[in-house]
């Protein structure tokens, strides 16, 4: 198929629609060659791909695109992978957006114009690269005693794998 022809079908359809009202039929009959004209370009371009892919020396290209073409994921994890409209999702991060929409449309969470102030808020502080913001300044030894001393003596052992109660009955004796 030509590309001029082509474009000649799309111009002559898009002059019509200006003058839609008074060459309704000549209109509809462009739309139409257009639907035709696409068709063709796009099996045009279908079998140019397949030629050059039977050139292609890597096999394992053609079996991606099987693949691709029949829905079915790239890797060999179908454990992993997610169904979301007939489509596979197997990317971490597609899989992460589709869950995300998943729970906004399920949650009964109500955010109020109060509560976006404050996230947007605390969104601004986080992002902020600075040393010398509080995060950054040292920690007195009264900060220090008043921290262990407040720290609940039970409950599982931190970061670190240390207990709150024998760190904390420590360092009152070390104290």
């Amino acid at each position: 198929m030509d590309n001029a022809n082509s474009q000649s079908g799309f111009k002559k359809r898009n002059q019509l629609q200006t003058e839609v009202q008074s060459h309704h039929a000549e209109w509809v009959k462009a739309c139409q060659e257009v639907v035709c004209l696409t068709k063709e370009a796009k099996e045009e371009y279908w079998f140019d791909f397949l030629a050059d892919l039977e050139t292609d020396p890597d096999p394992s290209k053609v079996w991606q695109i099987i693949r691709k073409l029949s829905g079915t994921p790239d890797t060999n994890s179908p454990n992993e992978a997610m169904h979301d409209n007939g489509c596979v999702i197997t990317s971490d991060e597609k899989k992460a957006d589709l869950f995300a929409q998943h729970y906004a449309s399920v949650s009964y969470l109500a955010f109020t114009k109060q509560g976006g102030t404050r996230n947007r808020m605390a969104k601004k502080v986080v992002n902020i690269a600075s040393v010398d913001d509080i995060s950054c300044i040292d920690i007195t030894w009264k900060e220090l005693c008043d921290a262990i001393a407040h720290m609940p003596t039970k409950g599982a052992a931190g970061p670190e794998d240390i207990f709150h109660r024998p760190f904390s009955k420590l360092f009152v004796h070390w104290h």
